[in-house]
């Protein structure tokens, strides 16, 4: 019997846990800081184990290693390289849906000497957008295409069944990474020209996106899109620009949220204050109530009764609410309240959105628009979109290399078909199936 080891029991973990606990052949040991939380997820299955690991315990990281043929690392990201030093010394491979690191690209070749496959990015942004990506550019350059405009659209939001909240958003993943996505640089390319926005600037730097049975959404540049173009070999492309999908309103809200400092990172004693009172000492508003909700729309040259401002309100930035913290920057502040008044309630679904387009031009002069688009939605009763669309591709892509159907070594990302069409495969007859059009441009 095969055996694969989780690290991690976080909100991602279980349906990756259930796709491997179904398959009797493979024994799954689930280790965390939170023992009875992987007991839980195992849920009792003959096949699988719960273990307790400190993720700073080297000797009992590197038992639970060398008794895995394949190592799942669901930790916080800091720790991937750590897992990774542990597999390629064991001679293991690993799998994470997490960015590769500096620190992680520097166990290339160290994994390569050692014949470890160190598979990263295989989630969903990243992992089902580099996939979808890669099979539409693929398919046009085995007919010759040259690739002249990459976009890429993605996010995570309420179905519209649960988009019950003025910000049009709730929270399925970490809080602060969707805030710290906010307020990252961006960098991409329009037409030949590179545009490079500050974080700053982020939000004033929108279009929208017409999504078929879904309608207009709003996307603002994601970060660097400049990496992109020797991964997927885009060096003749005109246009290479990834974004982040948000119902309408959300950019200029944030926008506003760091105008009146409620972003800042600065430590400040925060002991018996309300969030309005914060405001105030933000901002210099008033004296509570609706005086403060003028003064604030004064001072930010809105409208008392517009939208953004109701928005403020509804969260709860101009009452008598006390912040739960005692000391915090003002992020921390606003993330507690927005966890709280921005949550999933039970029985409400999450909803995913990937749209990756490319244009090609082929040897006849002709161009093609090529598109794939995923909509999924997450179970009212069971996992959340983003818990299945980040974990399955991982989980699937695991019993590929437990077959041996991967031969790949060193420091990877799955772009290469050996990995992306058999996974695409699986996840299509698991309810994460990507829709592809090509059409002429006239």
């Amino acid at each position: 019997m095969k055996s694969v080891l989780v690290i991690g029991s976080g909100r991602i973990a279980a349906p990756l846990i259930e796709y491997l606990l179904e398959r009797r052949e493979i024994s799954v040991v689930v280790a965390s800081l939170e023992k009875e939380r992987a007991e839980e997820l195992v849920g009792g299955h003959a096949n699988g184990t719960a273990e307790f690991l400190d993720l700073t315990d080297n000797a009992g990281m590197s038992r639970l290693v060398a008794a895995a043929d394949v190592v799942v690392s669901l930790a916080p990201p800091p720790f991937h390289p750590l897992v990774a030093r542990h597999c390629v010394t064991a001679g293991k491979a690993m799998v994470s849906a997490s960015y590769v690191s500096d620190e992680m690209l520097a166990l290339d070749a160290d994994a390569r000497s050692a014949g470890v496959l160190l598979l990263n990015e295989i989630g969903f942004d990243p992992g089902v957008d580099h996939m979808s990506a890669m099979r539409l550019i693929d398919s046009a350059r085995s007919r010759c295409g040259k690739i002249v405009e990459y976009r890429s659209y993605c996010g995570g939001l309420p179905a519209p069944d649960a988009n019950d909240n003025p910000f049009g958003y709730k929270f399925s993943w970490s809080p602060a990474g969707v805030i710290a996505a906010s307020e990252a640089q961006a960098i991409f390319r329009i037409e030949g020209k590179t545009i490079d926005i500050p974080g700053s600037e982020l939000h004033r730097n929108t279009r929208r996106v017409h999504i078929v049975g879904i309608g207009e959404l709003e996307a603002y540049p994601n970060r660097d899109s400049l990496k992109y173009i020797p991964l997927y070999r885009l060096d003749h492309a005109e246009t290479v620009v990834r974004a982040t999908m948000r119902y309408p309103g959300w950019c200029d809200t944030i926008r506003v949220l760091s105008t009146l400092g409620l972003l800042g990172k600065m430590e400040i004693r925060m002991e018996g204050l309300t969030y309005g009172m914060l405001i105030d000492r933000l901002v210099g508003s008033g004296n509570g109530g609706d005086g403060r909700r003028r003064r604030v729309a004064e001072k930010l040259g809105l409208g008392v009764d517009g939208k953004i401002m109701e928005r403020l309100d509804w969260l709860g930035l101009f009452g008598d609410e006390p912040i739960g913290i005692d000391r915090g920057a003002p992020v921390d502040a606003l993330l507690d309240l927005m966890v709280r008044k921005m949550a999933y309630a039970p029985g409400e679904r999450d909803m995913l959105i990937l749209r990756d387009e490319i244009v090609a031009e082929f040897e006849d002069g002709h161009r093609e628009r090529a598109v794939s688009l995923l909509i999924g939605y997450g179970d009212p009763e069971g996992a959340s979109a983003m818990a299945r669309a980040v974990s399955l591709p991982a989980a699937v892509a695991t019993r590929m290399i437990l077959e041996e159907k991967v031969k790949a070594t060193g420091v990877r990302i799955p772009i290469a078909p050996e990995i992306y069409e058999p996974v695409l495969a699986e996840l299509s007859t698991l309810g994460i199936e990507l829709e592809e059009t090509v059409s002429n441009i006239e």
